[in-house]
């Protein structure tokens, strides 16, 4: 793909969520995308699918949830643990947006670590079946996943951090940028170019074969 772009003007802006069963089916097919395509800058906007003070989940939400993980996990192939979901849980995707804000903040310029410590995240809530929610539990795991990408952040700092008044301003700044580039559904992926404005690119899943196509077929910039 490199000789179809050129380098270091070309950046996809992903909106997502790592709270959404749809972003974490979708996860593994944009890390591949990518690392086809290193050249690609990546651009990740957390959406805010259910910011504080979230919902209170009940055995029908949690039905309804269920039937969302059926549907990708069929497509995916990713696991999915049910014991994620629990009755009385407040369920607010503010707190783990707030912990890749943290992690990209740690990883600056490198959207594809970013990614991955996006995704260990997701796994953690999908996979594992962890309260992401509890502030405790996602600053073990966060510290986790950064480890994996050669940060040295202990789980106590990111827990000091995860709780700082900044860090939740940044996060909703990240939440209103989405709206901005009038994103309503997650995933989404734009194309930017140069300084021009981006462009949408697709929006749900995909496989990185289709990524492939969709950006290809874009090759011929905007003057």
């Amino acid at each position: 793909m490199n000789s179809t772009m050129q380098a270091g003007l070309e950046r996809l802006i992903l909106v997502a969520d790592p709270m959404c069963s749809w972003c974490y089916g979708f996860a593994p097919s944009l890390q591949a995308f990518l690392a086809q395509a290193p050249e690609i800058e990546l651009d990740l906007v957390l959406g805010g699918l259910r910011p504080d003070p979230g919902e209170l989940l009940t055995a029908e939400g949690i039905a309804f949830r269920l039937g969302h993980w059926r549907r990708v996990q069929a497509l995916s192939g990713l696991p999915f643990n049910p014991k994620a979901l629990r009755e009385g849980m407040r369920y607010s995707t503010e707190p783990i947006s707030r912990a890749v804000v943290l992690a990209r903040e740690q990883l600056p310029g490198q959207g594809a670590r970013q990614l991955a410590v996006f995704h260990a995240l997701q796994r953690g809530f999908y996979e594992q079946g962890l309260d992401t929610t509890a502030p405790e539990v996602l600053a073990e795991l966060l510290s986790q996943a950064l480890a994996e990408q050669g940060v040295n952040l202990d789980a106590a700092s990111a827990l000091q951090a995860l709780q700082s008044p900044p860090l939740a301003r940044r996060t909703r700044e990240d939440f209103e940028r989405a709206r901005s580039l009038h994103v309503n559904s997650f995933p989404t992926l734009l194309r930017q170019h140069g300084v021009h404005a981006a462009q949408p690119l697709h929006a749900g899943y995909a496989s990185a074969a289709q990524l492939r196509e969709l950006w290809l077929a874009g090759v011929a910039h905007p003057s």
